[in-house]
This record gives C-alpha cells, structure tokens and sequence, in this order.
C-alpha cells in the first residue's frame, strides 16, 4: 500500500495519467482511472497496487503541476 500526504494548504488529486488526456488542470475522463483519489489539506489517501508496473500520476486541479510515477516491481 502506498499512502499519500497532502502537507498543502489547499486540496490536492492522485489521478492516473496516460500522457494523452489527464494532464494538469484537464479532468477528462477521470472517473475510470484506477488512480482517482482527493486530499484534502492535512489528509491523506492510500492505494494497494496489485500489480507490477509503471503508474503515472498527476493533480488535475487548475492550477496545480504535481506529477509524479509509482514503480511496482
């Protein structure tokens, strides 16, 4: 399980990214990716990944440009 720590005064998204269409500030299409969790400020989120892979992720809230990538090996 990897757990996330919004340290942010303002809320904060985990969502998967295929580089194509979830980018920052763009919510296309969200709701079917196996990343889609919200922070809010001094909150966190978890997600057991069951599976080896590269997972990338990125904030789709306006404004915001964390990215990031999860390895499972």
């Amino acid at each position: 399980m990897l757990t996330w720590k919004n340290n942010d005064a303002l809320a904060h998204t985990v969502t998967s990214s295929d580089g194509m269409n979830c980018t920052p500030g763009n919510a296309l299409d969200v709701a079917d990716r196996e990343l889609n969790l919200g922070i809010d400020p001094g909150g966190t989120a978890s997600h057991v990944f069951d599976t080896p892979g590269t997972y990338p992720y990125v904030c789709v809230i306006p404004g915001h440009s964390m990215r990031g990538t999860v390895i499972v090996q």
